[in-house]
């Protein structure tokens, strides 16, 4: 999220949290701080290239060119990332099914290297389907030079494990 919005979050946490001895202007600044070192961390060169956000990205890139609704940051959470993602499924004709990462997924980058892991899914019942959708995102993510780890069953996540996610806060 972008920098305000952050701000905004913890700005309100510390003042409307009773257990919070923090002044809302030393919150905002202890983000502000906390924002230009991340960026500057992020200028500089990752261990790979391209990067692994950018390998990642361009995997879902190929999931949607393959028919199939492909999210990063998507649902606070597994079960809302899925109730989403099978509403757009069912109003998607020729959706084959869906891949994901939901946002507590993501928070797990934070920490260089974090590990990533991806849901996949397809309708209600459709077993076959789902396994199909891990298929395709994990051969997406290892033609991408990722690793990944799966033991091939359709109700365990796919493992993205040691990435380095460089991708620029958003503005």
């Amino acid at each position: 999220m972008p920098l305000a919005q952050v701000v905004e979050g913890v700005v309100e946490l510390v003042t409307y949290d009773p257990a919070m001895s923090m002044q809302a202007d030393r919150a905002e600044h202890i983000c502000r701080e906390e924002w230009d070192r991340r960026t500057a961390e992020l200028a500089r060169p990752g261990p790979r290239s391209p990067s692994d956000d950018v390998r990642v990205g361009a995997a879902f890139e190929r999931l949607r060119r393959d028919g199939y609704i492909a999210e990063m940051n998507i649902g606070v959470d597994q079960s809302d990332a899925i109730s989403e993602l099978r509403d757009r499924l069912d109003k998607t004709p020729g959706a084959r099914g869906y891949v994901f990462f939901h946002v507590q997924d993501a928070e797990r980058l934070a920490e260089e290297p974090g590990d990533l892991y991806i849901g996949f899914g397809s309708r209600p019942g459709d077993d076959a389907g789902g396994l199909e959708a891990g298929r395709a995102a994990a051969s997406a993510f290892a033609a991408e030079d990722l690793p990944v780890t799966w033991n091939g069953a359709v109700a365990t996540r796919i493992l993205l494990p040691g990435l380095v996610w460089r991708r620029p806060l958003p503005g």
